[in-house]
């Protein structure tokens, strides 16, 4: 009888299979043999998550008790707070920075570092113990190119940050807290290429404190810095010298004594390509006015945001008065805009058709949010043919903030043939909608719906659409790897989701 020959691939060509294989079937490779072991380690643990509490302690909501697409391992006492959830990851997580100290093969594989920090209030105290463990974890971390820090109970010590300046050379992303970016040690950053504060999208209240920012400089080696995401009072503090090289500014929680030096700073932008401003109405028409006289000094910009980022279409939204001629001037000619959001203008149907003309000369744009009034509060089929007609037909994602009571089943027929590229669409609205599966019974290529905050996953079987609730935590900290495609992850940036 022949003898059944063994075939072992090199392990270039088995690291490339892994490399292809989901990322939670990766972890069971770690049982099969040391060799795979030790090709799947870099894989698996390159991005590591580590928690103090249980984020669902100021996230829960309790009509959620019974959701049954919430996550296994949460579970709800009778109070309504997480039971075994914060044990158990706070467990774990003090397991994985032991590891990192420990095992220093196991500390060069770990490239991003991601923080959970939602201790309750009243338990702080027991975090002393947790960001020790961390600070001394960060000591081996030699290869560590991201940190990311959502909340903040706890907020990262400055001995952390001293030590990630002093042991992380190669640290390139820091995303923190606005409270934790005051008076942040960035001297040793010398590879730092994004500052972001994290918190936005995790905002349940109004910041009406930024006495954050008074005292509150950016002080870096060499010119590195491309990225900046800050509160709009910080943009005297930003040298100079480091503006020709920023190429994506969000300014948020801006007032009217930023919108005064507003120009400025703008002009000094020289690679600007990316642009996000948080705004309100007592100054949208004087950001506006800024931007239209500003607009010849930044031609490379592909990224326009401009948003109220405590308005709530899901309850109804409201509109401010804007200048068309101000958005003309701003938006025409711009053909190298490739993502522009405007949440917080809802057009009322006089106006639709001209500002559905402005929005109609961005031929290059993929992404767009907008916002509109139905007429006489109903959506209907003919209003929807009407905005369908106007949008540019290459565009991949669409957020829809619509004022409605009613919804007609087959609004959204018409924007399924018209934007046959069409991937994402996000509808924000009081109204009672149809079921959503058949509210999208006729779209083809849609792979991410959104509704009112919530996420689906969209798979197709046999022609027709079957949606996928997306768990709460990975709405909550959601990322670019996630949707497939990152410009659709810009869409719901500093956006309440899951509400």
């Amino acid at each position: 009888m022949p003898t059944e020959r063994r075939v072992s691939l090199p392990p270039e060509i088995l690291a490339q299979i892994i490399d292809l294989t989901p990322r939670e079937v990766r972890p069971v490779c770690l049982l099969l043999s040391r060799m795979l072991h030790d090709l799947v380690v870099p894989l698996v643990f390159s991005s590591v998550t580590v928690e103090f509490g249980a984020w669902e302690y100021s996230y829960h909501d309790e009509a959620d008790d019974d959701d049954e697409d919430e996550d296994d391992d949460v579970h709800f006492n009778s109070s309504g707070i997480p039971g075994l959830a914060k044990e158990g990851r706070s467990s774990r997580s003090i397991d994985i920075l032991k590891h990192i100290m420990e095992d220093s093969n196991f500390a060069r594989v770990v490239k991003k570092l991601e923080v959970r920090a939602y201790e309750p209030r009243e338990n702080l105290r027991g975090s002393a113990f947790d960001l020790r463990c961390l600070m001394l974890a960060t000591y081996h971390l030699c290869n560590l190119h991201s940190l990311v820090w959502y909340g903040e109970c706890p907020t990262p010590s400055l001995e952390i940050l001293e030590s990630l300046g002093r042991t992380c050379p190669l640290l390139h992303e820091v995303a923190l807290p606005c409270l934790a970016l005051k008076g942040l040690p960035l001297r040793g950053l010398r590879a730092l290429r994004s500052i972001i504060d994290s918190g936005t999208h995790l905002i349940k209240t109004p910041v009406d404190d930024l006495d954050v920012a008074e005292d509150s400089s950016i002080y870096l080696h060499g010119e590195s810095l491309r990225k900046a995401s800050l509160p709009a009072t910080w943009i005297t503090r930003i040298p100079p010298r480091l503006l020709p090289n920023l190429t994506h500014v969000e300014l948020l929680y801006l007032d009217l004594e930023s919108v005064e030096r507003l120009g400025p700073f703008l002009k000094g932008l020289a690679q600007l390509q990316s642009l996000t401003i948080s705004l309100d109405e007592v100054i949208a028409d004087a950001v506006l006015t800024v931007l239209a006289s500003s607009r010849d000094r930044n031609p490379r910009l592909t990224e326009l945001c401009l948003q109220d980022m405590l308005v709530s279409w899901a309850d109804g939204g409201y509109s401010y008065s804007l200048e068309r001629r101000l958005l003309s001037k701003i938006l025409l000619g711009r053909h190298a805009l490739r993502r522009f959001r405007l949440n917080m203008y809802a057009c009322p149907e006089a106006r639709l058709i001209p500002y559905l003309a402005i929005l109609a000369t961005l031929k290059n744009l993929e992404v767009l949010e907008l916002a509109l009034i139905a007429p006489r509060g109903v959506l209907t089929c003919d209003f929807m043919s009407t905005l369908a007609c106007h949008l540019p037909n290459g565009l991949t994602g669409l957020v829809v903030n619509v004022c409605a009571d009613v919804f007609e089943p087959d609004a959204l027929d018409l924007i399924w043939s018209k934007l046959p590229r069409l991937g994402y669409l996000h509808l924000r609205t009081p109204a009672d909608l149809p079921s959503i599966r058949d509210l999208i019974a006729r779209a083809r290529n849609l792979k991410v719906l959104g509704h009112n905050g919530r996420l689906y996953g969209v798979d197709y079987r046999a022609g027709s659409p079957e949606l996928t609730a997306w768990p709460r935590s990975m709405i909550l900290f959601r990322r670019a790897e996630l949707y497939g495609f990152p410009e659709w992850e810009w869409l719901t940036r500093h956006t309440q989701m899951y509400s």
